[in-house]
Order: C-alpha cells, then sequence, then structure tokens
C-alpha cells in the first residue's frame, strides 16, 4: 500500500494560489495537510478551492485521489439514496 499523498503550503504557491487561499489552508491545516477524505471534506467546508489538486500530485498518488474519492462519493449517494426515494 502506498502513503498517503501530502499536500503542503510550498506545492501551493508555485501553482498560483492566490493569498487568501494559501492563508485558508495554514489556518485549517497548517503547513501541511495529508489527502484524506476527512480532510478533503474539511477542505470543501472551509472554502478552500480544490479543483487545482491534479496539478500537485504524481500520477500514483492522484490514483490514491481518485479512490478516496470514489469511495466517498459512493457513500455519499449510499446516504442520500433513502431520501431521494422519498421524493
Amino acid at each position: 500500500m502506498s502513503a498517503t499523498p501530502i499536500i503542503t503550503l510550498d506545492m501551493l504557491r508555485p501553482h498560483g494560489a492566490c493569498s487568501d487561499q494559501q492563508e485558508l489552508f495554514v489556518d485549517t491545516f497548517g503547513q501541511s495537510a495529508k489527502l484524506t477524505r476527512r480532510n478533503w471534506a474539511r477542505a470543501i467546508k472551509v472554502g478552500l478551492s480544490v479543483s487545482w489538486m491534479g496539478r500537485l500530485l504524481s500520477a500514483p498518488a492522484w490514483a490514491e485521489y481518485e479512490k478516496a474519492r470514489d469511495a466517498a462519493w459512493a457513500e455519499y449517494e449510499k446516504a442520500r439514496a433513502p431520501a431521494l426515494a422519498e421524493y
């Protein structure tokens, strides 16, 4: 099993993250964060832009991200299915 990818503030800077996003990243995670489902959800919740993620990760790390993302979406769809069935 591969190591969990890590995103750092130093990775954001050269990829054009604006100062507000850099500050929000630091306020939320400090200088770095493991790319986990929990941290991904936390990033979205606090308003971090995550659309640039693919530019930061190696191919193996991106594959790990996609695996975690797909599992999270499956859990989300499973959780909302009963509510949607009522409408």
